[in-house]
């Protein structure tokens, strides 16, 4: 029963397709560090993917003191 009431799903974007690249932006804290490591260690085989670490030690989403990540460059 479970098989025949199972959702069918698709995605507006071809997963993986041919020769493409995803690029993955990690925002937030240290906990954002975290997530950019352990993405970067788990996918460190697949060519497909790239992590980009946008994320900064010691500032929190509910900190007063925050980085206004529409003005920090690019590449930083």
């Amino acid at each position: 029963y479970a098989q025949e009431n199972r959702r069918q799903y698709s995605s507006y974007v071809t997963p993986f397709p041919e020769h493409g690249r995803y690029r993955v932006l990690v925002l937030g804290d240290s906990l954002g560090e975290g997530l950019w490591l352990g993405l970067t260690k788990a996918f460190k085989d697949d060519n497909s993917l790239q992590f980009i670490n946008r994320a900064k030690w010691g500032t929190g989403f509910s900190r007063r003191i925050f980085i206004d990540m529409r003005h920090r460059p690019a590449d930083s």
